[in-house]
């Protein structure tokens, strides 16, 4: 998607996450902002994740951005060309089904009226073989579906983890990805970008 740009036209992306991205940075101690790792040679990945993000940091962080940008001491000015979303995990079971599918509509408006130009992926949020707060395996699977279909709809393009099932040896717990899970979630990412 971004490579073969000259350089004068970097792009810049910035990557959205809860404590699955940020493991999986962390596992590959991945120095993001050089790229490197995805063969993006004229693109600037900005890595913004932590653990316990939910989709209600959507507003906070697009505000702090923007803050960003019109801070004189701040070199790097130009807005992002891309945003991915690699929220939602952490919301399943900590409201309602619709009070979520709000909260991507309102975080996805905000995006495109701060930064207009910027294409806006959605990553589906990712299986899970059970979930907090006494939710059955089935009904947390519904609303991930659920959830994934709202983001789909408002971004602009969407991220998909196939090669990530519950059927997989991919999870150390019924919760959280193990190493070789973490590896696809990232190589998932860096194939989006070459495709």
């Amino acid at each position: 998607m971004f490579t073969g740009s000259p350089p004068d036209l970097r792009r810049k992306v910035i990557i959205l996450g809860d404590s699955i991205l940020y493991h999986a940075v962390k596992r590959r101690l991945l120095h993001w902002e050089h790229a490197a790792d995805f063969g993006l040679e004229y693109t600037d990945v900005i890595i913004r994740a932590r653990s316990g993000r939910s989709l209600t940091n959507i507003t906070r962080e697009i505000n702090t951005i923007k803050a960003d940008l019109s801070d004189p001491v701040r070199v790097d000015k130009r807005p992002p060309h891309m945003i991915i979303i690699c929220l939602g995990a952490n919301d399943i079971a900590a409201r309602c089904l619709l009070n979520n599918k709000r909260l991507i509509k309102k975080g996805i408006a905000l995006i495109s009226e701060v930064f207009p130009q910027c294409h806006i992926v959605w990553s589906d949020i990712l299986p899970q073989l059970e979930f907090p707060e006494g939710y059955l395996s089935q009904a947390g699977a519904n609303i991930r579906m659920s959830l994934n279909n709202r983001g789909r709809h408002f971004a602009h393009s969407f991220l998909t983890h196939a090669n990530i099932k519950v059927s997989m040896p991919v999870f150390f717990d019924n919760i959280h990805l193990n190493d070789e899970g973490l590896d696809r979630f990232l190589d998932n990412i860096r194939r989006f970008f070459i495709a």
